[in-house]
């Protein structure tokens, strides 16, 4: 019982380590580039949003196998050349805490940024202004009010990105297993999965410990911004944001700029080098003389990996289309009916919150392998386990859809003879179509790069793109794995964009 409770505590450090690390530097670095993109003069702010869509569309665990490549002790790109300039210990070894904490930020820095901008870019300067005429110095305006100005989305990046790097699995699986840092997302995937027998007891208690830090952050976090009026900072009054001039530093904030690009797509260029390799090596002459395509066509020609890619479409295009039903349906019964304990919809609907992926695949496990209805080991737990996890998220783009609409125009229809379904179909639909939208695409594209819940719930015909490529890692398969991680992350880049592109055309 003491070893266990020891091993216990040493999880629950090692994920607090992991998760304030990550959390420290994604945001100095996302809030910092936020501040140089919209506050500052600096040449090349185009790069920094590049690499942040970029940073998005990429799944996880292409983005960890890619600096895997790039860092690791043995074959890594980085860690070869420095070998060869004489650094015997290498540049960096990935298998580490520092590793892990290092893909996380770096994974998350991109979200920060995103959720930094809006305040900088509308921030009223007049209270900076007066800072500077008080005689305060540049440093001291910035700390004491821009900060302060800033800090509900400063506190909203804190805890998403606390949260989200407590429930990680892809960094803490790929790296830290290799390199014996275990956080309580992998112990209770290992509890699973290591043994002839599934540890289900302890994998719960790990999975209890978890929701329970997860919930404390989000009541701290409701707590800190339950008075919104303490951050208003934008009135009625016009203003323009006030950019400052970097003078020499320019180029400072042009290299950065620049940077921050490089860094975001190093990844994706080594997967594209090592997609080319016979096997995987070092730039050299001799590496570029046996440049191949050869990997291509042995990946996409795997039945396996054929049908993961038709596995991965069918689960994410069923997962979205039952969550946007779903939660439709749920926030016209919250905004257009009188149903006693309505509201207790959106509280069911957010449980999951709470409830990290690695903890929804046990969950849904635990439910349906015992079940009479035949969807363990098929795609449809996979798509049931999906519903669930993002089911929250549904419900903030369908209730934001619904309010927005006026009850006058339902009104009108009924009067006019339309029967409930028509209206629906004639009316609500069409007008809430940019939020459905809105909560199709988030669904998809998070369902199609999840690892944790397919990791635990895919059988051997259920596998999706995600476990495909875990599995052609987890087999030494570096050259196939990384043909197909370039071809993956090419096709998710232009979905992507060709969704934004659509939506933005159609007003959506």
């Amino acid at each position: 019982m003491l070893s266990d409770g020891v091993a216990s505590l040493e999880l629950l450090k090692n994920s607090l380590i992991y998760a304030g690390g990550s959390t420290a530097i994604a945001i100095v670095a996302g809030s910092g580039l936020a501040w140089l993109v919209e506050r500052t003069n600096t040449p090349g702010k185009g790069a920094i949003y590049v690499a942040a869509f970029v940073s998005l569309a990429v799944p996880g665990v292409i983005s960890v196998i890619g600096w895997i490549l790039l860092f690791g002790p043995d074959a890594g790109l980085i860690n070869t050349l420095a070998h060869r300039i004489g650094l015997e210990g290498g540049f960096f070894d990935i298998f580490s805490m520092g590793g892990m904490v290092l893909v996380e930020s770096l994974s998350w820095t991109p979200v920060v940024f995103l959720l930094m901008v809006t305040p900088f870019k509308f921030m009223d300067p007049s209270l900076e202004e007066a800072g500077l005429v008080s005689g305060a110095s540049r440093w001291t305006v910035f700390r004491r009010i821009t900060i302060r100005m800033a800090l509900p989305s400063a506190l909203a990046a804190l805890m998403l990105s606390l949260i989200r790097t407590l429930e990680s699995f892809e960094a803490p699986a790929l790296i830290g297993i290799p390199g014996g840092v275990k956080v309580l997302t992998t112990e209770i995937y290992l509890q699973i999965k290591s043994g002839l027998v599934p540890e289900y007891g302890s994998a719960s208690a790990y999975a209890v410990i978890l929701i329970v830090l997860v919930a404390v952050l989000l009541w701290g976090y409701s707590r800190q911004t339950a008075s919104g009026e303490r951050f208003a900072t934008v009135t009625g009054k016009g203003f323009r944001p006030a950019v400052v001039d970097l003078g020499r530093l320019r180029i400072v904030g042009g290299i950065i700029s620049w940077a921050t690009l490089l860094l975001v797509l190093a990844p994706l260029l080594v997967l594209v080098w090592a997609s080319l390799l016979p096997y995987y090596r070092t730039v050299s002459w001799e590496a570029l003389q046996s440049l191949t395509l050869d990997n291509y066509a042995s990946a996409l020609g795997r039945s396996g990996i054929v049908r993961s890619v038709g596995n991965t479409l069918v689960v994410s295009v069923v997962s979205g289309v039952a969550v946007m039903a779903i939660s439709l349906g749920a926030a016209w019964v919250m905004a257009r009916t009188s149903i006693r304990g309505r509201r207790g919809l959106d509280l069911l609907a957010s449980l999951p919150l709470v409830v990290p992926g690695v903890v929804a695949g046990i969950a849904v496990l635990r439910t349906y392998i015992a079940s009479p209805i035949p969807v363990y080991g098929t795609i449809w737990i996979l798509a049931i386990a999906f519903t669930m996890r993002y089911l929250p998220y549904g419900m903030r783009y369908a209730h934001a859809g619904i309010v927005q609409m006026h009850p006058d125009l339902e009104d009108s229809a009924r009067t006019s003879g339309a029967a409930f379904w028509a209206r629906i179909r004639r009316v609500v639909l069409p007008l809430t179509l940019p939020a459905m939208a809105g909560g199709f695409i988030f669904t998809f594209l998070n369902s199609s790069s999840q690892l944790a819940i397919p990791l635990l719930l895919s059988g051997p015909d259920s596998q999706v793109i995600s476990v495909a490529i875990f599995d052609l890692y987890q087999n030494g398969a570096v050259t196939e794995l990384a043909a197909f991680s370039v071809v993956v992350t090419a096709a998710i880049v232009a979905l992507s964009s060709a969704a934004y592109r659509i939506t933005r055309s159609q007003g959506l």
